[in-house]
């Protein structure tokens, strides 16, 4: 039995299980060189799901006598897709060989086959190796973090794999509370693109748990009129809203109401509920 049945009946698979798989659809040229291999080995396993295929980030089709807008892809890959190679894919080809996609929507294997769904045969989901999410798997696991000598009760430090991790509590000229956090001292370290994926999330669990631990105290002695969070990317908005949001939204309990401001830089922010008003939320 070839491992593509294998693992459609298992539904979940190991990183070495889908390279496998990546494999038998790809000769050799057109693996590469490597690099396939590593995007695809950054998560350590895989489930088989069901996804929308408005939720991935497909190319465009290639024209050669136009300028196309080409999307920035977080693996610095230039992407487009052949419509008449897409057009030799069928229905049952689409089915029986589901893609490879990152944890952002990002497809590692199968631009062609998604496009072909989308376009040619007018599908809204398509099946999909997803990396399965490490974040209940981290977040059992403690970090050790220590308070900054001058700023006690408003930056901590953790390490990390390595990696220096600062969590900031600011006050803003208003009076606001800013949550932020860096990496190696970076707001923005290239989306994490170069850390392992395992890495990153384990990060995300240590700022996670510092808020958790440390938040309630600085509310209860500093009392911000407002507190904010923000996220870049679209990508990282809907982890933020799955790691941070309903945690700071837990703590600071139902007399706070949170709220939105989308833009480049998307703003999470919470304020006290206003007298006569209930909380959505």
């Amino acid at each position: 039995m070839r491992i593509q049945e294998i693992i459609l009946e298992s539904q979940t698979a190991s990183a070495d299980e889908i390279w496998q798989y990546v494999q038998q659809l790809h000769p050799a040229d057109q693996q590469g060189g490597g690099f396939l291999e590593r995007l695809v080995q950054q998560y350590p396993r895989y489930e088989l799901r069901t996804v929308p295929l408005a939720s991935l980030h497909i190319p465009d089709q290639a024209y050669d006598d136009e300028e196309q807008n080409i999307e920035d892809d977080p693996h610095g890959r230039t992407l487009s897709v052949d419509s008449n190679h897409a057009g030799e894919y069928s229905q049952y080809h689409v089915d029986r060989s589901p893609i490879v996609v990152d944890a952002n929507g990002y497809i590692l294997d199968g631009n062609h086959r998604a496009w072909a769904a989308a376009e040619l045969l007018g599908r809204d989901t398509i099946q999909a190796w997803v990396p399965i999410e490490q974040l209940s798997e981290v977040g059992d696991t403690r970090t050790d973090y220590e308070p900054n000598r001058k700023r006690r009760r408003s930056l901590f430090h953790a390490t990390v794999d390595g990696y220096w991790v600062d969590v900031f509590f600011d006050r803003s000229f208003t009076g606001s509370l800013q949550i932020t956090f860096t990496v190696n001292q970076n707001y923005e370290p290239s989306q994490h693109r170069k850390i392992d994926q395992g890495t990153v999330f384990r990060i995300f669990s240590a700022v996670q748990q510092i808020i958790k631990e440390r938040l309630p105290e600085y509310m209860r002695t500093a009392r911000p009129p407002r507190v904010t969070f923000t996220a870049k990317g679209d990508s990282r908005v809907k982890l933020y809203r799955r790691m941070f949001v309903p945690l700071v939204t837990e703590i600071l309990g139902p007399k706070w109401q949170l709220s939105e401001h989308p833009g480049p830089l998307h703003l999470f922010f919470w304020e006290p509920v206003k007298k006569n008003e209930t909380n959505p939320t």
